[in-house]
């Protein structure tokens, strides 16, 4: 074997052993920070959401189905101020998905990071073959570490997050189905020349 190469990935996973769980930690850190900001402003984009469906002034026609469903028709004009609204919430919100986004691919690194540890300490345990313990104790505490967090932050991704997310995508969908409109054709849709 080359002794240089050896010597080098031994140094590496020495570093490894004394850095790792640690950049564990520090990244745990980071994911509970960027979490709470996900859901800081998500939550004011999720209470405009809501109003948006609660429209002030409008006069409907007897509600009518068509491709089994049912659909409201707005009778004369939707005032403009809806159409800006509904932009500014659909840009805030993808605005707001650049946090989440980040916070969902940081989960994926501690798996990874837990595997380099295992790999790491199972190679320090093979070269320290009278300090083996030391070796698959960093191995196995590295594994625990990457995969608890992982764990953690998907399950706490699921039950918020992507809750969060879900809803006020739901909001902004009915609204639509429910108006017949989409980005830039209200004027359409209120002169009856729309889809």
């Amino acid at each position: 074997m080359n002794y240089s190469a050896d010597s080098f990935i031994f140094t590496l996973s020495g570093f490894l052993a004394d850095y790792l769980i640690p950049a564990i930690k520090v990244l745990a850190i980071i994911e509970i920070v960027l979490l709470i900001i996900s859901c800081v402003v998500l939550s004011p984009i999720l209470k405009d959401a809501k109003a948006l469906n609660k429209p002030r002034n409008l006069r409907y026609s007897k509600p009518r189905r068509e491709n089994g469903g049912i659909l409201k028709e707005i009778n004369g004009e939707m005032p403009k101020d809806y159409q800006y609204e509904m932009d500014r919430i659909h840009n805030d919100f993808e605005k707001a998905m650049g946090w989440y986004n980040a916070f969902t691919m940081l989960i994926q690194l501690f798996p990874l990071f837990g595997i380099l540890g295992t790999v790491s300490g199972l190679f320090r345990a093979i070269a320290l073959e009278h300090e083996i313990y030391v070796g698959v104790q960093f191995a196995l505490a590295s594994t625990i570490y990457g995969l608890f967090a992982a764990i953690l932050f998907k399950i706490v991704d699921t039950v918020v997050a992507s809750a969060m997310i879900s809803r006020i995508e739901g909001e902004l969908d009915w609204y639509e189905s429910t108006y017949r409109i989409d980005a830039g054709s209200l004027e359409e849709d209120a002169d009856g020349e729309g889809r």
